[in-house]
């Protein structure tokens, strides 16, 4: 009789562990491809996305805003900012998605999204950037 109850308290504290840990990895899996954005950055990740958009706007952005004569200036358009989803894979290169571009009143052509998403794609992600989602906003604005 005492082994049997001995059993019985062994079997229930395996399915008990079983049951903790499938939630506890679950959850984790689902923690790492949740999408993030620049508030749920820790100060490490804050200042290696600044260091990575700044180094992409002026290689890239501030390019393409010339190509197709636009004007950032208090006088004009003082504004283009884009929202966009980062897929981030485990080596670093990232697959972004424009979810918004807001650049005065007019839109982007077909042309000129594909091109920025061209332009987005050269951007490599750091280590505690891989394999994660994230939306951030990018872009130029300015007080006027």
């Amino acid at each position: 009789m005492e082994s049997v109850c001995y059993i019985c308290l062994m079997k229930n504290f395996l399915l008990f562990a079983l049951l903790f840990t499938s939630i506890f990895c679950s959850s984790a899996q689902g923690l790492s491809k949740d999408t993030l954005t620049f508030q749920n950055l820790d100060y490490k990740e804050m200042n290696l996305w600044d260091s990575i958009e700044r180094n992409w706007a002026q290689k890239h952005f501030n390019v393409f805003l010339k190509k197709h004569k636009i004007k950032i200036s208090c006088g004009g358009c003082s504004r283009f900012m884009m929202d966009v989803y980062f897929e981030i894979h485990e080596d670093g290169h990232c697959h972004p998605k424009l979810i918004s571009v807001k650049r005065c009143q007019t839109e982007l052509t077909a042309k000129q999204k594909t091109e920025l998403l061209k332009l987005l794609m050269l951007l490599e992600f750091p280590e505690p950037f891989y394999n994660r989602n994230y939306k951030f906003r990018m872009g130029r604005a300015l007080k006027c």
